[in-house]
């Protein structure tokens, strides 16, 4: 398979994994890490088929498509549902007549089952589980486990994880093979869940079955986006055969028009992805928009999804908006843009017209559908006003004439190509190869003829040849200096010098003859310093390629940003959406580099994309940038850069996409920053039912116990007896009372009305004190709390009853861990410096390196060593809380380590006043 059917292989499947992940709009990713990491698993497995394991990845959940929740849902509900354990069949069944993709289909088919027999659907076990399924399952079990896990603990947790599954779910040598592919590469798990991270990943598989290299272009296009249809249709049962019906609608009515400018077979494209955008929308959406009308407001955001889907594929970018425009009102009043009469892409209204009637007479969601006289009565009453009334006669007329009979819906690929395929044609009039297959317009719209190969020739502002002199003497026979010396003289030479004078260094295309009588077509792309020519002989006196054909009418008239940039690097063209969004003149812009759009301090930035596009022939590079326009305004843009390369894969130049999503990225940033407000305030009252729930119980229960025993016993017990419970209830009182000030104190911190009243003071004298009065205090001797001075005469300004509470917190959590017979040791510092420290020492097991950072946060307890994971160690988990805040409100700092023989030491700061005279 040549570079640019891989690169268009590779893009289709690419996107149709992206919209299987789309879940309210939201990019989950889902499906791309389970096939890098499938791809990698299987390589460290010496797997011959790699490729197969990628694309199992990308497409293993694509059976889940139309479920009521994205599959990761039902994967953390246990697969529960029914109809969610069936999508690894549907899915094998959506694959498996697509040639190139058959084999995996009994890969995805039983990437559910497990090696222990416990899986889904058939409970196959051991060797009876193909090793794909069980690498795609592996992959698969990667990204749900670890999705939710907090970053820092991914790492850590990865041998625990696999090892948990080795046996269960995974065959023991798939398991390991897993472990040492994310041990070798300490960064993959950090790139896997970053969302640049994992289409860096994604794009960095060059991964294509060898199966597809018995396609044409056309064909492996074709089949590729019906299969795309046949995944958008199974979205839900209204719109199954939708987009096949629209795409046979819509062609027959270009086909009628006979537009030179409109191509049919993108019209068929288009037609075939103008949905693909609904992926994203849920079926809840879907199933409350009205009748014809589609205006549901989450409903209205799958034509913006359609647009941003199709721009990453690269070889149909061009159709992005074209396809995305079907919902675009003549008068102004439809979506996603709001485009208007001739700013609405001419394939688009067309498409208005099939997808409009399909909608009535077959997706109707709140009654039955229209009858055909009903639909196209409704039709006519909307033209002008939702509909292109130009177009009105040819477009009624083939819907008249196609919607009254039932249309047969291919079921396989062959039926697909008898249906539209019959009179062959490329997507583009440049396709790579040493004769090209190109549409010239002929009569009705399209006719087939063969291209000559492109010729590259580099010329200088006075269009000397500076490079390709050779492909010219191919071409002509002779050589030539000088692009002038190829034509013949008179008026045809000086309209062409006009022309390039006039063009202002635009792309110009028009036809030469040559002095031999050569007639050839020319692309001219100008170059910061001269021109980048195209030539090839004309087709037996055929029709001239229009001006780079769709591709640049739709460069001009996009909505995205675009520039065309030449070999170096150097801009030299854009168009009017990119002078709008930043601000500049195109006389500013030509001869720059885009580099100047970026924020300071991204030099480093371009550099990765320079080289990125220098890495292979017809590279490419996607990613989000930070750029200022003229005025200084910061602009988020979703750029896409890909190579424009003539027949010999030489680079011509690039052309650069942005898309302004700062809106959405600032929408993004508040919507996450309200997320976490609202998870920690739901985390806080969970927290806070828990902890409430178990302290204040615990001591009435004490409590409720001993009052019985001295009702029961009041008659005979000894006054001794009487005294020990009452003491212990009174324990339990002063628990209960400082459980309570616990929790009042941190809802203080919270609001910030925690009261602190400083004095200057002599801290080692507070410290001792303390230590002294808890020593006193100590019921089981067994236990020691030793104090020690090594400081000065220096006072710090604190609040002395909470700098008592701070003491009393850390002293108590030591105790609490000392073993019996061990000591705590409270040592007061003073070494001259700006602060005085305290260091409070227990010999205690230390603290599990992986409660480091969260010893003091809110309600978290370290479990004593020997404790089972349910069981939890006494107290309310806040008061190392409270001491950290009391400490920051004074200025000073609390940290914590492990100590080497054992144990652990808390220090605390605190800034010292001048020592005294």
């Amino acid at each position: 398979m040549n570079s640019s059917n891989q690169e268009l292989f590779s893009d289709v499947i690419r996107a149709m994994s992206l919209v299987l992940d789309l879940d309210e709009g939201r990019k989950l990713n889902h499906a791309w890490r389970v096939g890098v990491m499938s791809h990698l698993i299987g390589k460290a497995m010496g797997h011959p088929r790699c490729d197969l394991l990628y694309h199992g990845g990308l497409l293993h959940d694509i059976g889940s498509v139309g479920l009521k929740d994205h599959i990761i849902h039902h994967a953390k509900m246990g697969f529960e549902d029914q109809e969610a354990r069936e999508h690894s069949s549907r899915g094998a069944a959506i694959v498996r007549p697509f040639a190139p993709l058959a084999p995996i289909a009994d890969h995805i088919a039983h990437h559910h089952e497990h090696y222990d027999g416990g899986g889904f659907p058939n409970g196959l076990k051991g060797d009876e589980i193909p090793v794909e399924s069980s690498i795609l399952q592996a992959g698969d079990i990667i990204d749900v486990e670890f999705r939710g896990m907090p970053a820092n603990e991914r790492t850590a947790n990865v041998e625990p994880v696999l090892r948990y599954h080795s046996g269960r779910s995974l065959p023991p040598e798939t398991a390991e093979a897993a472990i040492e592919v994310l041990a070798s590469n300490p960064d993959l798990m950090a790139a896997l869940f970053d969302p640049m991270g994992i289409k860096t990943l994604v794009y960095e598989v060059e991964a294509v079955p060898p199966e597809a290299e018995n396609y044409s272009r056309l064909d492996l296009l074709g089949q590729l986006l019906w299969l795309s249809a046949r995944m958008i249709d199974a979205k839900s049962p209204k719109l199954m055969g939708h987009s096949v019906r629209v795409a046979y609608y819509a062609q027959k009515i270009a086909q009628a028009l006979g537009e030179e400018d409109i191509n049919p077979w993108d019209v068929l494209w288009c037609a075939l992805l103008h949905d693909i955008g609904i992926m994203g929308v849920s079926r809840q959406a879907l199933n409350n928009c009205a009748r014809g009308e589609s205006r549901h407001g989450a409903f209205e955001r799958h034509a913006r999804f359609t647009v941003e889907i199709i721009s990453n594929i690269k070889d149909l970018a061009y159709l992005a908006y074209a396809a995305g425009s079907h919902h675009e009102w003549y008068n102004g009043t439809g979506y996603p843009f709001g485009s208007r009469a001739e700013g609405i892409p001419l394939i688009g209204r067309m498409l208005a017209y099939a997808d409009a009637y399909d909608w009535l007479t077959s997706c109707s969601v709140d009654g039955p559908p229209l009858e055909h006289q009903e639909a196209m009565a409704k039709i006519r009453r909307e033209t002008g006003s939702r509909f292109d009334p130009r177009i009105a006669p040819t477009a009624l007329m083939v819907l008249d004439s196609c919607g009254a009979g039932a249309l047969p819906l291919p079921k396989e690929a062959l039926e697909f190509q008898r249906l539209f395929m019959t009179d062959e044609a490329d997507v583009t009039s440049l396709t790579p190869g040493k004769r090209a297959v190109t549409l010239t317009p002929e009569g009705r719209g399209a006719m087939l003829g063969q291209a000559e190969e492109w010729i590259r020739v580099v010329l200088s502002e006075k269009l000397e040849i500076l490079e390709g002199g050779e492909g010219v003497k191919k071409l002509l026979g002779s050589g030539a200096s000088r692009i002038m010396q190829m034509m013949e003289g008179g008026a045809g030479t000086q309209k062409f010098l006009a022309m390039l004078e006039k063009s202002g260094k635009k792309v110009i295309s028009t036809d030469l003859a040559a002095r031999n009588g050569v007639h050839m077509e020319a692309i001219f792309l100008p170059r910061a310093r001269g021109w980048d020519a195209l030539l090839r002989k004309k087709s037996g006196g055929g029709h001239p390629v229009k001006r780079l054909s769709v591709l640049y009418q739709s460069f001009l008239n996009s909505l995205e940003a675009i520039v065309f940039t030449d070999g170096k690097g150097f801009i030299t063209d854009a168009n009017k959406a990119m002078l709008d969004l930043y601000g500049y003149s195109m006389e500013e812009l030509l001869g720059q580099t885009p580099a100047m759009l970026g924020s300071p301090g991204q030099n480093e930035v371009y550099d990765k994309i320079r080289r990125a596009l220098e890495k292979q022939a017809g590279g490419s590079w996607s990613g989000e940038l930070s750029h200022r326009t003229q005025n200084g305004d910061e602009v988020t843009a979703l750029v896409t850069v890909n190579c424009l390369s003539d027949s010999t894969g030489n680079t011509v130049g690039h052309i650069w996409h942005m898309a302004d999503i700062t809106e959405r990225r600032n929408l993004e940033k508040a919507l996450e920053s309200q997320n976490i407000k609202l998870e920690r305030l739901n985390q806080l009252k969970s927290d806070l039912m828990a902890v409430t729930s178990h302290d204040l119980k615990s001591p009435l229960n004490v409590i409720a116990g001993y009052a019985g025993l001295i009702k029961e016993t009041a008659g005979f017990a000894s006054p001794e007896t009487i005294a020990k419970y009452l003491d212990n209830i009174i324990f339990s009182v002063n628990r209960m009372v400082k459980f309570i000030g616990q929790i009042l104190d941190a809802q203080k911190i919270e609001s910030g009305k925690l009261d602190v009243e400083k004095e200057p003071l002599f801290l080692n004298e507070l410290l001792q004190e303390h230590v002294e009065n808890m020593a006193t205090a100590l019921q089981n001797g067994d236990k020691r709390i030793i104090f020690q001075d090594k400081g000065g005469r220096r006072k710090v300004n604190a609040d002395p009853e909470r700098m008592i509470q701070v003491f009393d917190n850390l002293l108590s959590n030591a105790l609490k861990f000392s073993p019996d017979g061990g000591a705590v040791e409270a040592l007061y510092k003073d070494d001259g410096g700006d602060r005085v420290e305290i260091i409070i020492s227990d010999e205690g097991p230390g603290i599990p390196e992986s409660d480091m950072e969260k010893i003091f946060d809110r309600y978290f307890q370290v479990k004593k060593q020997g404790t089972h994971s349910a069981e939890r160690t006494y107290g309310s988990g806040l008061g190392l809380y409270i001491s950290r805040e009391i400490l920051r409100m004074h200025g000073g700092s609390i940290s914590v380590r492990n100590q080497a023989q054992g144990g652990c030491q808390f220090i605390l700061s605190l800034p010292a006043l001048q020592a005294e005279d």
